[in-house]
């Protein structure tokens, strides 16, 4: 898996010939790659599909990868797709090397990022989870014969979880 930053999601499929990573249906910014091809050539060929003929366009991305290396390899995987045409390389970072700084600016310049990264809701409490979960176990029926069973197997299932 790999997440980019910008630009309009790729179609549902790939065109008909192309191995490029394509959106899984109704999972916005999910993409999945065919297992019979190489990972981060296939990811390089979609992004230049969806980006169409303008590699400037690169340039406007930014995609996040698991480490270093990686990234490394997919600079590698998009100058052999381009072919020896000229670009501007995306930005591809691992989360480790992202500081905080550039964060802010990427999120003040992307007012959809922005806004649903402030609607992300706080995180629940241990307790308000257990007691959450508590209530989902005491609607099966059968699963606990006391409202204190429920407590229990509600902490158990929020540290499983």
């Amino acid at each position: 898996m790999f997440s980019m930053m910008k630009g309009t999601p790729m179609t549902d499929r790939p065109a008909s010939g192309t191995h490029g990573p394509h959106k899984r249906n109704d999972h916005a910014g999910v993409y999945t790659v065919a297992p019979d091809q190489p990972f981060l050539a296939a990811v390089a060929r979609g992004v230049l599909a969806r980006l169409g003929d303008d590699p400037l366009r690169l340039s406007d991305l930014t995609i996040l990868v698991p480490n270093r290396d990686t990234g490394f390899l997919l600079k590698q995987a998009f100058m052999e797709q381009l072919g020896g045409r000229p670009g501007i390389m995306p930005r591809i970072d691992a989360p480790g090397d992202i500081d905080d700084g550039y964060l802010s600016l990427r999120m003040a310049d992307n007012q959809v990022l922005s806004q649903a990264l402030m609607d992300i809701p706080p995180p629940v409490t241990r307790l308000e989870r257990q007691l959450m979960l508590a209530t989902e176990i005491m609607k099966i029926p059968g699963m606990a014969s006391s409202l204190q069973k429920a407590v229990k197997l509600g902490g158990e299932l929020g540290n499983f979880l």
